[in-house]
């Protein structure tokens, strides 16, 4: 079932376009597909384009994403987003206590592309030359970094 990878896709793009600061409306329209094509009973590539304009959230946009990614195993709208932000930045997410206005903040102020870039900047104290960071936020996101490490590892 190819569900999951699309949903992850889905979501994937949805915080990518918050990264950017899109429209709030369009983020929620790729939140809400992906929660939709995860939780089908069925597999997504069983469906017709009638069947999946009729689920939830999906309209004929996101049937065609879906399509495309099903027939190429690729969607042309999240590697156009992943050119402009690179990929650590989402891995950052993944970091609990880390969300897109956090991330994007140290991708742009002190070019934080990934984990491992994040926990360096902690170490040599750059985090600190930001607003609302001290010292408990850095020990907590060195927690989260160890966390989502872990969950890695797992997956």
């Amino acid at each position: 079932m190819k569900n999951q990878e699309v949903a992850q896709l889905f979501d994937d793009i949805a915080k990518l376009l918050e990264l950017k600061g899109e429209n709030v409306f369009r983020v929620l329209a790729y939140q809400r597909a992906g929660q939709t094509i995860d939780g089908l009973p069925t597999d997504v590539a069983t469906l017709s384009d009638e069947e999946l304009i009729a689920l939830p959230g999906i309209g004929k946009d996101l049937a065609g994403k879906i399509r495309e990614y099903l027939a190429t195993g690729r969607i042309a709208k999240y590697d156009e987003l992943t050119r402009e932000i690179p990929a650590g930045v989402l891995e950052l997410l993944r970091v609990p206590g880390i969300g897109p206005k956090k991330a994007k903040q140290f991708f742009e102020k002190l070019k934080i592309a990934g984990i491992d870039d994040l926990e360096a900047a902690i170490k040599e104290g750059r985090l600190r030359k930001l607003p609302g960071i001290q010292d408990r936020t850095e020990q907590n996101l060195l927690k989260g970094i160890d966390l989502a490490r872990r969950f890695r590892a797992r997956t």
